[in-house]
């Protein structure tokens, strides 16, 4: 077999390219992302619950597959309840919980 000399470029950009796909194949994969209807809920000074409270504190009315599913059954659900009720998919930042610094 005879050997190849192949530009310095084409090496690099071949390294480059391997390197690439195995770096891809080293990230985690994303959990799939569900659509939860949650409602804010309610009490003495807001009987129909309070919308500039964190969701984190919201009641989980419906869990769905799809952004789609959940946008779907809103008015039912708002109707069901009586008070406001939004699609919140699992990754939404608002769901997650502050940390706390330690020492705090």
């Amino acid at each position: 077999m005879k050997n190849l000399k192949m530009p310095r470029i084409v090496r690099r950009s071949m390294l480059a390219v391997l390197l690439g796909g195995l770096m891809s194949c080293a990230t985690a994969p994303k959990a799939p992302v569900v659509w939860y209807a949650l409602s804010p809920p309610p009490s003495t000074n807001f009987p129909q619950g309070n919308l500039a409270t964190s969701p984190t504190t919201w009641d989980q009315v419906a869990q769905f597959n799809s952004m789609d599913e959940c946008q779907k059954s809103m008015g039912k659900l708002r109707a069901q309840l009586g008070r406001p009720v939004e699609c919140i998919g699992s990754d939404d930042p608002r769901l997650t919980l502050p940390q706390r610094k330690p020492g705090v």
